[in-house]
């Protein structure tokens, strides 16, 4: 039950702000970290600022206030589109890595006696960094993070008169060294993997777009074709799966274009006349097309024939093979054809 709640929170949090993110699965786990890093930091920081949390004074009253400003400037810029997701997180992200960063120096030079905060504030640094690879930020900026982090870590470490910093250096700066290397090699893997994916959404989205052509400038490629010496067959084969369902959703066209082509090639029409010898020349050209998934005016334009012309060759070819007028032409035909395909095969 609670899962079911969470799931329908984050649809809702998607459908509310899809105009801020992508669809891809990428920015809908950036865009969760962000809003929960958002909100749970500005709730923590408002509660050390009434009192309630942390250590106070007057230096945590301003660097806490500070840090509020610009995650709540942060998450106003993003609401409004000034700045897309990936740079809000980064912001995000940075703000957060120098509010750690100050504290410590902070503590290493005037409040020593807060120096465990220093191993706390490491072990934030080091969430942040598991943050920015969750969030798929950049390699060089997971770089930046644990550079910068281990720099001052060391300078705390060794300008502190503490007894527990020693001896914890070695532990925390292996896990930090350990999680920034992974963090960017796997980032770079995201990376990697991440523009293989666009690449083949593109090359999909360049296939799909080719059922967006008209079927004028098709049935002019087709008479082209012609004139250029290929075969029926070959421009079939070439030019048949973009002619045909236009206006239905792409993706199941796709399928049902591959589907009509592998039946079609199972066809022979060089032999129709086997197949119809009771019909005439005319009318055996008519129901090739026919079963080709020519529509009528496709068929008037590759036959130079009135649309009255055709419609009678039709009518001809329902009487003679004496196909019902409820059935569908095209389907009698290719039911005819499969028959005799299966009782009479033809000879090799």
């Amino acid at each position: 039950m609670e899962k079911q709640k969470n799931n329908k929170l984050h649809r809702q949090l998607f459908v509310s702000l899809r105009h801020h993110v992508g669809d891809s699965f990428i920015e809908k786990q950036r865009l969760l970290i962000y809003i929960y890093v958002s909100i749970g930091g500005g709730l923590l920081l408002i509660l050390n600022l009434i009192g309630l949390s942390g250590p106070m004074g007057k230096y945590y009253f301003i660097a806490n206030s500070i840090n509020l400003f610009f995650i709540t400037f942060l998450l106003l810029a993003f609401l409004r589109k000034y700045i897309n997701l990936e740079n809000a997180v980064i912001g995000l992200m940075s703000v957060c890595q120098l509010f750690c960063i100050s504290e410590m120096l902070f503590i290493t030079f005037t409040l020593q006696n807060y120096a465990i905060l220093i191993i706390g504030n490491m072990i934030l640094l080091i969430g942040i960094i598991f943050l920015s690879t969750l969030s798929h930020l950049k390699p060089s900026i997971i770089s930046i993070q644990t550079l910068i982090s281990l720099i001052v870590y060391t300078i705390c470490c060794f300008t502190l008169n503490d007894s527990i910093q020693p001896r914890t250096y070695g532990v925390l700066v292996i896990t930090f060294i350990l999680s920034g290397f992974l963090g960017y090699h796997l980032t770079r893997k995201l990376t990697s993997i991440t523009q293989i994916n666009n690449n083949l959404e593109q090359i999909q989205k360049e296939m799909i777009s080719l059922f967006n052509i008209d079927k004028n400038h098709i049935n002019h490629y087709i008479r082209q074709s012609h004139t250029q010496g290929l075969t029926e067959q070959q421009t079939n084969q070439y030019l048949k799966i973009l002619l045909e369902n236009q206006g239905t959703p792409r993706q199941k066209s796709i399928e049902n274009h591959i589907a009509k082509w592998h039946e079609q090639t199972r066809i022979d029409y060089q032999n129709i006349k086997s197949f119809f010898p009771e019909l005439s020349p005319s009318e055996q050209e008519i129901a090739t097309l026919i079963l080709k998934g020519y529509q009528l005016k496709e068929i008037c334009s590759l036959t130079d024939k009135k649309e009255s012309n055709v419609n009678c060759q039709r009518s001809n070819i329902r009487r003679k093979l004496q196909i019902p007028p409820e059935k569908k032409l095209r389907h009698a035909l290719l039911q005819t054809i499969t028959q005799k395909t299966i009782f009479h095969p033809q000879s090799s």
